[in-house]
């Protein structure tokens, strides 16, 4: 069998009737189109956006929507911006979106000045590969080609820009359940309140601070005494890396060995790139990559293949909810076209480290292994000691930050290798008052105290490692659940009294001398965002792990 374009001979069994050679020249015609047509959709956004709605609004003025009906317009756009797609090839296409993806993710993680922009641009690519894997038939143009006198591609963004906006405030828009609207009045009412915005912007992440999962304790002695506990960094990545071979039968390091490689070396990876305009994507052909990895990793060319399909996009089983679907395409960064491997490099990178950190933890393991999806139980009784480690390390790190930032924690001498030292306490279970009670009995223990001596402030810190939303929906009722489930507010404010009533107990911790003014403030600092705590008034702080960074950064505690 030969090529059709250059003649040389290929496989019988190859998916195209191309070469390798031919099908990277085809395929980086189509990304310099793609790249082209994507940006040109940009400059015209605003234009867009509103030709967008008019269109829908005429496509559909004679329905209404409700709460229980409403996902059955998002699904008829869907299916609009499927026909759009299904113009052109599925290689080619989504080859386009993950390039575009790369440059978007990068952007946001440099903290650019585009954020938003970047943010949306992103959502909508994500948006766009799921609806690539639903197409059942291509018609196969390439990406440029245009349908009467129209750019197809444009099309689909546009109307997936919308699309993003209206999911992302879906239930939002309605003032209860029973009311029944029309797209005009849907559309009209898609603008955020502004608490929304407020959180969104809080969520940002920051390039310059470590994540929880990624932060390495600063402090001698607490790493000392999390080393002691069996609650250092080093022994949870054991544990993570102990679950990810009983699971996927891979190691932190082979999946290192893949996902590093072509970050890394650049140089070696010349050859394979397609570059323009910052956008860029390494086509290359599986075996040609794995023999690059191997000259710096050991690993097995099976063990490698295990690790190109864990982040290679393919169909996601239809009986997924549209989150679980468009987090498991999100993390995917591989396209296969035949031989031929289409990843940006960057993108795959995060999103090994991605895949890692979700494991320090039961966050969102079940899209990954089948049997946690319909038994939670199962999933957290298995993740269940990687769970504590995870949010005991989460408690040690934000008092690190404050140690490292001149705050001062209660001690306690302990024998370590049969030397006495002096280390931080937390997770305080005990304070005992002039009677020898223990004034802290029935409210559970203070996961941080911490004094400014300065200021003269005692801070009573609640620490929270939990599941962030991922829905508007889930930000509504699960970041609500989580805090009013177990009475979290009531139980800060609670051992906040007790302080007060109880401070010069509490100063006995830090051996200094009592003075009537020393005063108490709680504070409940988060790994992540949390809407119900950004949108209540409490008679506390709440920072989440970004926040409280900057704040002792500016000393704006």
């Amino acid at each position: 069998m030969n090529c059709l374009e250059c003649r040389n001979v290929i496989s019988i069994s190859s998916n195209t009737p191309y070469c390798s050679d031919c099908n990277r020249e085809f395929l980086k015609y189509s990304l310099s189109n793609g790249l082209i047509s994507w940006f040109d959709s940009i400059e015209k956004e605003g234009v867009l956006f509103i030709k967008t709605e008019e269109y829908l609004k005429l496509r559909f003025s004679e329905r209404t929507y409700s709460t229980a009906t409403i996902e059955d317009l998002y699904k008829e756009i869907r299916s609009i911006i499927k026909l759009h797609l299904s113009f052109y090839t599925r290689g080619d296409l989504l080859a386009v979106i993950l390039m575009q993806r790369q440059y978007f993710r990068a952007g946001i993680d440099s903290a650019d000045e585009s954020y938003w922009l970047l943010m949306n641009e992103y959502s909508v690519a994500n948006l766009l590969i799921e609806l690539a894997h639903k197409i059942i038939e291509y018609r196969g143009a390439s990406i440029g080609e245009r349908e009467d006198g129209y750019c197809n591609l444009i099309t689909a963004i546009s109307l997936a820009r919308v699309l993003t906006n209206l999911e992302n405030m879906k239930f939002g828009v309605f003032k209860n359940v029973s009311e029944e609207i029309t797209i005009s009045e849907i559309l009209k009412r898609q603008k955020q309140e502004e608490i929304i915005d407020v959180y969104y912007e809080k969520a940002r992440s920051s390039p310059h601070i470590e994540k929880p999962e990624n932060y390495t304790i600063k402090n001698k002695a607490l790493q000392l005494k999390l080393i002691d506990e069996d609650k250092d960094l080093a022994t949870l990545k054991n544990k993570v890396d102990k679950f990810l071979n009983e699971k996927y039968g891979l190691t932190s390091e082979e999946i290192n060995a893949v996902s590093l490689t072509a970050f890394k070396n650049n140089k070696l990876f010349d050859s394979y790139r397609f570059e323009i305009h910052s956008c860029q994507l390494i086509i290359i052909d599986k075996r040609e990559f794995y023999e690059i990895v191997k000259e710096s990793f050991e690993i097995k060319y099976s063990q490698f293949e295990k690790v190109i399909d864990l982040f290679s996009l393919k169909e996601v089983n239809s009986e997924e909810d549209l989150n679980s679907k468009r987090i498991l395409y999100e993390l995917k960064s591989i396209n296969i076209v035949d031989n031929l491997l289409i990843f940006g490099a960057y993108d795959l990178f995060q999103n090994a480290a991605i895949f890692k950190a979700l494991h320090h933890s039961s966050h969102f393991t079940y899209y990954f292994i089948d049997s946690y999806k319909n038994n939670l139980e199962l999933m957290n009784s298995e993740l269940n000691e990687i769970n504590q480690h995870m949010t005991s390390y989460f408690v040690a790190s934000v008092a690190d930050v404050l140690l490292e930032n001149g705050y001062t924690l209660p001690v306690e001498k302990r024998r370590i290798k049969g030397e006495r030292v002096t280390l931080p306490r937390f997770e305080i279970k005990s304070i005992l008052n002039d009677s020898e009670e223990n004034v802290l009995y029935h409210l559970g223990d203070i996961d941080i105290l911490a004094v400014d001596k300065d200021k003269k402030i005692i801070y009573n810190i609640e620490v929270k490692y939990y599941q962030p939303a991922i829905s508007f929906k889930e930000m509504i009722s699960k970041d609500t659940r989580r805090l009013t489930s177990k009475k979290t507010i009531e139980k800060v404010n609670a051992r906040h009294e007790i302080l007060e009533l109880n401070i010069k107990s509490v100063t006995r911790f830090w051996q200094i001398d009592y003075d009537d003014e020393y005063k108490v403030e709680s504070l409940i600092i988060t790994a992540r965002e949390n809407f119900y705590l950004t949108s209540n008034d409490f008679n506390f702080k709440y920072y989440n792990w970004n926040e409280f960074n900057n704040a002792l950064i500016s000393k704006e505690l």
